[in-house]
């Protein structure tokens, strides 16, 4: 109250709910530019309760975190002062005015800059001992459903999983749910171009094959690479694995060897060209 008098008595004008939703966005502002000023290509990401004002879509009911926290986390969206976004839908896809799906779909829709949209999903409320638990297939259903937006414009790219001890703990065999089926492939995160579009240049490859694994050289003149991306086809199976750039060689089974792909990925997750190697 104190320091709203004495923005008003130095001439202020917001009223004080405009004036602290305004402290806000500034401070979400300031902390993007900053981060951004200490490294280039970090990425900055929050995670807001998941309703922007009840009514936002149609049938949405609960907090309206617009006029009861500050907080305007729409604006921070459509200003692009994220680089990923993991609004709160913690509710079930059945859920009536609290609806997973619709949601989501709402979120897609206010992402006119085209940041990573990574709904947060309640993990933590399966089998949680409460009145209202998960089952072990609601957290897999919201997936596929993202998954499923992925190809809409500005839909989810992604989902973040809160907390981690749902899959720490195997939690009613969530983890081997989603390691059977779902995150049976591994994955990088898709890149972030808005920091950075250019990729760094490809690798060179050299292979020794061996009798029961073939010695993997990797190499590169980019200053800019991170990663290692390599997989290999043997026995008609695909495999990968994704490796710092500081690591040089690695061991691949060689029994059945067909062939071996190989990308470098930057900081940002841009991907230099494929290089293939082939027996």
């Amino acid at each position: 109250s104190a320091v709203y008098a004495r923005y008003t008595a130095g001439g202020g004008t917001l009223s004080r709910a405009d004036w602290r939703r305004d402290n806000v966005n500034r401070f979400v502002e300031r902390l993007y530019r900053e981060a951004h000023d200490a490294r280039a290509t970090v990425r900055v990401g929050i995670s807001p309760f998941g309703i922007w004002r009840p009514g936002n879509p149609a049938g949405i009911t609960g907090l309206d975190a617009y006029a009861s926290i500050y907080a305007d986390s729409r604006l921070w969206l459509q200003r692009g002062w994220v680089d990923y976004f993991a609004p709160q839908l913690y509710w079930s896809i059945a859920s009536t005015g609290q609806s997973f799906p619709a949601l989501l779909g709402w979120w897609a829709q206010q992402n006119t800059q085209r940041r990573h949209l990574w709904p947060g999903l309640a993990s933590y409320r399966i089998a949680d001992g409460s009145s209202s638990p998960y089952s072990a297939t609601e957290i897999p259903s919201q997936i596929a459903l993202a998954r499923d937006q992925a190809q809409t414009t500005g839909g989810a790219t992604g989902t973040i999983l809160y907390n981690g001890s749902s899959v720490r703990t195997n939690r009613s065999g969530f983890a081997t749910t989603l390691a059977s089926g779902l995150y049976a492939g591994g994955a990088i995160p898709p890149a972030t171009t808005w920091l950075d579009d250019a990729p760094p240049a490809d690798p060179t490859v050299s292979v020794v094959p061996g009798a029961t694994a073939a010695q993997v050289t990797l190499t590169t003149a980019s200053t800019d690479s991170w990663w290692w991306l390599v997989r290999w086809r043997a026995a008609g199976t695909w495999r990968q694995r994704l490796v710092p750039v500081t690591q040089r060689t690695l061991d691949v089974a060689a029994v059945g060897l067909e062939g071996i792909v190989v990308n470098a990925i930057d900081r940002v997750g841009n991907a230099s060209g494929t290089v293939v190697w082939r027996p």
